[in-house]
């Protein structure tokens, strides 16, 4: 089946920053309010709220953000800022994919699977904000530039493990749970029992579900479930597939029963979902 034209906005790294770097401030929204309409992007982008408050939306989740907290959105992930006439005082780092370890990716990925504030002790804070303002200034070249970007992308994820840290869950549970999640993003229109992750993962499905559940709060049935609607949202907003193809491009044969479980999952039929974002 021919996918049909694509209208949620997507912005490349290529179209903004040879360097594959670039910050804003929230200060300057004056002169540029920021896309609140929900969108992609190709890079890692890491915000950090100095002071006063700001809300954001990603895949369809609203975080609310206070300051001395930060969040990070990673590339193709759907969100978009929820401004109000107070700005908040925030930095926003962007960075190209090439310029994040595969140790910082597999930290971001476990963060994503519940997409929190971060928080920042006293000294992380004053070290975010010099090390913005030298961003800002960006007078030290794309070498030094790529090292401060560094720098910031290190304290954020020097946070995130100390979170981590303070958990139950065991990094066994996590990796596994990260590694379905990758799973789940391949297989969700033929796999969607927790018995077949289970199985393409060699471990039992009662242990899949124990390791779910503890990483998530949830069950590895309702994982999934999350994952499925998830990836209906995303298609009810950047594609003009109707109904029934979404329903047949996730597996689903029987579209009333896909429009259950989406309105079950939701509190909206996936037409209302469209209406009310779109």
């Amino acid at each position: 089946m021919a996918r049909s034209r694509i209208v949620l906005p997507i912005n490349r790294m290529a179209a903004k920053s040879h360097s594959g770097i670039f910050v804003k401030r929230s200060s300057d929204w004056h002169l540029h309010r920021p896309e609140q309409f929900p969108h992609r992007d190709d890079y890692y982008i890491f915000s950090f709220v100095v002071a006063g408050q700001i809300s954001a939306m990603v895949d369809f989740k609203k975080i609310g953000l206070t300051g001395c907290q930060g969040i990070i959105v990673a590339p193709w992930q759907v969100h978009a800022p929820v401004v109000g006439p107070a700005l908040p005082e925030a930095w926003l780092l962007f960075v190209a994919a090439e310029h994040i370890s595969d140790s910082v990716r597999q930290i971001i990925e476990r963060y994503i699977l519940l997409s929190q504030p971060i928080g920042f002790t006293p000294r992380q804070v004053d070290d975010l904000k010099a090390l913005f303002r030298m961003l800002y200034e960006n007078a030290y070249g794309d070498v030094c530039l790529s090292a401060i970007a560094t720098a910031v992308v290190e304290i954020f994820c020097g946070s995130i493990s100390m979170s981590e840290n303070g958990c139950n869950n065991s990094s066994r549970y996590t990796s596994l749970v990260v590694r379905m999640k990758r799973l789940i993003d391949s297989h969700i229109a033929e796999c969607r029992r927790p018995a077949d992750y289970a199985s393409m993962l060699n471990v039992s499905r009662v242990y899949l579900n124990e390791a779910v559940k503890a990483v998530t709060g949830v069950s590895a049935g309702e994982f999934i479930r999350s994952h499925a609607v998830l990836s209906a949202k995303r298609m009810l907003v950047h594609t003009d597939l109707d109904i029934n193809q979404i329903a047949e491009e996730l597996g689903y044969d029987d579209t009333s029963y896909f429009s259950r479980m989406f309105k079950k999952e939701t509190g909206l039929t996936p037409s209302e979902f469209r209406e009310n974002l779109v």
